[in-house]
């Protein structure tokens, strides 16, 4: 048998058990809600944080994604431009070459037509290079550039007299000498040059060329 108590010992006892067992489910009760809270609110927070960083992560891709297509865009184009420039520099390389000749062709022919009158001059219409026969310059592929008379229908001939200059300088004193003017006679030359492949060009030129010669 367990000792008898007196009533008020036994009174206080009970009450400072009672106490420690409220306190002691207090406790527990407080810490049961705790794990409950985190169990209820820790997934969806952590999906949340998921969520976001996956939404930023696409974001940020496609961001990179639309400055390299961009970036690949502007060096396509820089390309086009650059093939666009360099075509156009040979077809007008190509077209000075035709000029060339164009002079060429009046050098040797000029001294010979005059004498004959200006008659001879005005039907004066040498062999060129036309559309049918290109002179291509270069080791004579294909794909290097031409040079054409100007196929434009207006123009009827690569080089053409056009008439008599002004008087040649330093030649004041050539009424003397057999009734003679020294003149300039003009001649046009009107040319085209040509590139092909995939970044054709074409460029054309007309020029002047102005000879002195004893005009009867």
């Amino acid at each position: 048998m367990n000792p008898p108590c007196a009533l008020g010992m036994c009174k206080a006892m009970r009450s400072h058990l009672e106490n420690e067992a409220e306190s002691t489910f207090s406790r527990n009760d407080e810490r049961v809600g705790e794990s409950a809270f985190q169990l209820r609110l820790g997934p969806r927070s952590g999906r949340r944080q998921e969520g976001a960083a996956l939404l930023v992560s696409i974001i940020m891709l496609t961001i990179m994604g639309l400055i390299g297509l961009g970036s690949m865009e502007l060096a396509t184009r820089d390309r086009q431009v650059a093939g666009f420039l360099a075509s156009a520099r040979s077809a007008l390389y190509a077209a000075d070459a035709g000029v060339a000749l164009g002079q060429v062709i009046i050098d040797q022919n000029v001294g010979l037509l005059v004498p004959q009158g200006v008659a001879a001059l005005f039907s004066f219409n040498p062999d060129f290079p036309d559309e049918g026969s290109p002179r291509i310059l270069g080791d004579g592929s294909v794909s290097q550039p031409r040079f054409i008379q100007d196929p434009d229908p207006a123009v009827e001939q690569a080089v053409e007299y056009i008439g008599m200059g002004e008087a040649c300088d330093d030649w004041i004193m050539s009424d003397e000498f057999g009734g003679s003017q020294w003149r300039e006679a003009i001649f046009s030359i009107n040319v085209e040059g040509q590139t092909s492949g995939m970044v054709g060009a074409s460029k054309r030129i007309e020029a002047s060329a102005g000879y002195c010669y004893p005009y009867q």
